[in-house]
């Protein structure tokens, strides 16, 4: 299967299949790498005496993300660096998104039952070489809700990693890299 990003000039599809797999991976590094820009300049400024007067703020609509991002933006400021990524196949369909990257993993971010979390972050651990792990977030946004247990053991049999609470998932990604990255 091959895919494509949007980019600022439309979507950058993928133009061989001689290697699917390792384009896949180019191309969501890429995507993760497009976080940079807006930073570095912000850092650039900063070096350059200038204030910064709004802290970062990241585009997120899905349900937990905002919530999560801040718990994690708390504990370790500058850990996160993109949220809700849409990755597409050539056809311009979604394939899947990215919900939280930070510089060691990508966080997919799910309410409800669990349902279809195991298969999302198979696909994005596919197109990554950061570690995917999955966050059930009902107990974030105080839901009586959480994933279901055939859910949990279908993971925990294809070493998925999937925790419900902030400080496990906080302890396993860990602060920022002292290289950023």
């Amino acid at each position: 299967m091959s895919i494509g990003i949007p980019s600022p000039i439309g979507r950058m599809p993928m133009v061989s299949s001689v290697n699917p797999s390792l384009e896949a991976r180019t191309i969501a590094r890429i995507a993760e790498n497009q976080r940079g820009w807006a930073q570095e300049a912000s850092i650039a400024a900063a070096k350059n005496g200038a204030s910064r007067a709004t802290p970062r703020t990241f585009v997120a609509k899905d349900p937990g993300v905002p919530e999560l991002i801040n718990a994690i933006e708390t504990k370790f400021p500058g850990k996160v660096r993109n949220a809700e990524i849409l990755v597409y196949r050539p056809d311009g369909t979604p394939y899947t998104d990215f919900d939280i990257v930070t510089d060691t993993h990508v966080i997919q971010v799910k309410l409800g039952t669990g349902k279809g979390i195991v298969t999302q972050i198979q696909n994005t651990q596919s197109l990554t070489n950061l570690e995917v792990i999955g966050f059930d977030v009902g107990k974030l946004l105080g839901k009586n809700q959480s994933f279901k247990g055939s859910i949990m053991k279908d993971a925990s049999q294809k070493d998925i990693f999937i925790t419900n609470d902030v400080n496990v998932l906080l302890k396993k990604i860990g602060p920022t890299k002292p290289n950023g990255g």
